[in-house]
């Protein structure tokens, strides 16, 4: 039905707006090229569709489609800059639902917290390869504003960030910007006193070792929607927990423990060769 620009070759014929033209004019950081209709361009269609069973000029069909964009704005608030097709989609926004859901996983992946001591290159979660060091600087990412001795996670988190960052790298040639992995109980109460919005240390991924921050302050639009896109699929999956943050540019993300199992499966390995690629990719071990 549409087609790639604006047609108007009289005033007295059917006039179809070019989705993508259209959809990029009014929205600038809609995701106009994805597969089958949004909301959004389910008022366009519909519109569309009336007006090709009439006969009326280009000012009215135009009248026609902005009606029902301001309708739809105006109920999604669009305007407002909180609509999917303007921004993180909804499974990114965070909600208490979110945060029950990551406190639930504490339990069911066996998560205790971390002290000072745990973070420790001589503590028992280091030497029984729980806890692993993270590369500070790689040709596929980079870890920064992350104390020396914080850049430390579980090895599957550690393994996410090896996979998404390859990929990152292979679609955009280009690093990711790491902003925060393991905090002790410790630093989350100090991050607490200087930041309100810090969350309790019971709360906090982080504090699990199963967080990490991943920025996109200097990422494009195109690199910001690809990330939206791989996060909120591992998401349906049931692999991690994420969320687009506002107040930081970050994708704020906690990497459940079945993730390495989801990588055995798409390596098509068994146990014991997995084993050896796990810990040869993080140090770590599965446990």
């Amino acid at each position: 039905m549409y087609g790639e620009s604006l047609t108007d070759n009289s005033s007295s014929m059917p006039y179809v707006v070019g989705r993508r033209q259209f959809l990029r004019g009014l929205f600038p950081g809609a995701n106009v090229n994805s597969e089958g209709p949004s909301r959004l361009e389910e008022v366009i269609e519909g519109e569309d569709t009336q007006i090709l069973n009439t006969h009326i000029d280009r000012r009215e069909a135009l009248g026609r489609i902005g009606t029902g964009l301001a309708t739809f704005a105006t109920t999604s608030k669009i305007l407002s800059g909180q609509a999917e097709a303007q921004g993180r989609p909804r499974g990114l926004a965070g909600s208490s639902a979110s945060l029950a859901k990551q406190i639930r996983m504490f339990k069911q992946d066996d998560l205790s917290m971390l002290y000072d001591k745990d973070l420790q290159s001589n503590s028992f979660y280091r030497k029984d390869k729980r806890l692993v060091v993270v590369d500070r600087s790689t040709s596929h990412y980079y870890v920064e504003d992350v104390e020396f001795g914080n850049a430390i996670t579980r090895p599957y988190v550690s393994l996410f960030l090896q996979r998404l960052s390859q990929q990152y790298y292979n679609q955009f040639k280009d690093r990711l910007k790491v902003t925060s992995l393991s905090r002790s109980y410790e630093d989350q109460v100090r991050l607490r006193r200087r930041n309100g919005n810090a969350t309790l240390p019971e709360r906090s991924p982080h504090v699990r070792g199963a967080g990490i921050d991943i920025s996109y302050a200097s990422m494009n639009s195109r690199q910001k929607q690809w990330m939206r896109n791989i996060l909120v699929d591992l998401e349906r999956a049931n692999l991690l927990e994420a969320t687009e943050e506002r107040r930081q540019p970050t994708f704020h993300v906690m990497v459940f423990k079945n993730y390495h199992r989801y990588v055995q499966r798409r390596l098509g390995m068994n146990n014991r060769n997995f084993a050896i690629y796990y810990e040869r990719m993080t140090g770590g071990r599965i446990y």
